[in-house]
């Protein structure tokens, strides 16, 4: 009884699995697929030659889990502010925040305020809004933006006002989400670069595509 309740959750939870499609603006033929599986979500790159999709998986169909893809969406979320706000509020915010973990180190051991949350707090904090400035890729605010709702899509929790902030749309039972301003390439580079960094996985360089070839179902 046990095992036939076990193969009727396995074919619910696959009835019920998602993909998404993340699409790059200036490539019209070519996207990458996230397949929501029992245990993970895989990633395969599509192209469309003459109306049928020639696709393989990202990663030999390695499955990254749900806490990854939302770590990912925090991340890209960070870094369009700090493209939003540039380099100079990327420093001022760390001193800020570095002033107020100053202030409470201080205020903890008794010390001066003034001077003292300045010098261990503000200019450590300068130093992190600068190493953070440097810690991503050079694009525009709005690619950053949307990969992140991207990986909230992938993962089921982006609403309705988030789909409205980006192109997306529904086709064949999938959602699509196009990623304005960039091409497959970038796409790619910036989606399987962020996959490998979270798990360090290397990445086959042999696999790059075409992006200028072929028809576009979309």
């Amino acid at each position: 009884m046990k095992k036939i309740l076990s193969v009727l959750v396995s074919c619910l939870i696959f009835a019920n699995a998602h993909a998404v499609i993340i699409k790059a603006e200036d490539t019209s033929n070519q996207f990458i697929r996230a397949t929501e599986q029992a245990d993970g979500y895989v990633f395969t790159q599509c192209k469309v030659v003459q109306d049928n999709e020639e696709c393989s998986p990202l990663f030999n169909g390695v499955k990254f889990s749900r806490t990854e893809l939302n770590d990912l969406s925090d991340q890209n979320a960070r870094y369009a502010l700090y493209a939003a706000v540039g380099d100079g509020a990327a420093i001022v915010g760390g001193f800020v925040v570095g002033l107020y973990a100053g202030l409470a180190f201080l205020s903890y051991n008794g010390a001066a305020l003034a001077a003292g949350a300045f010098l261990y707090g503000g200019v450590p904090g300068a130093a992190t809004g600068i190493a953070a400035d440097f810690a991503f890729d050079d694009l525009d605010p709005f690619v950053h933006r949307d990969t992140s709702i991207a990986y909230d899509a992938i993962i089921g929790v982006a609403d309705s006002g988030d789909l409205e902030d980006v192109d997306s749309f529904e086709i064949n039972d999938e959602l699509v989400v196009v990623i304005e301003d960039i091409n497959f390439d970038q796409l790619k580079d910036k989606v399987q670069g962020q996959l490998a960094d979270i798990r360090d996985l290397e990445i086959n360089e042999d696999d790059k595509e075409n992006s200028d070839s072929g028809w576009s179902l979309f």
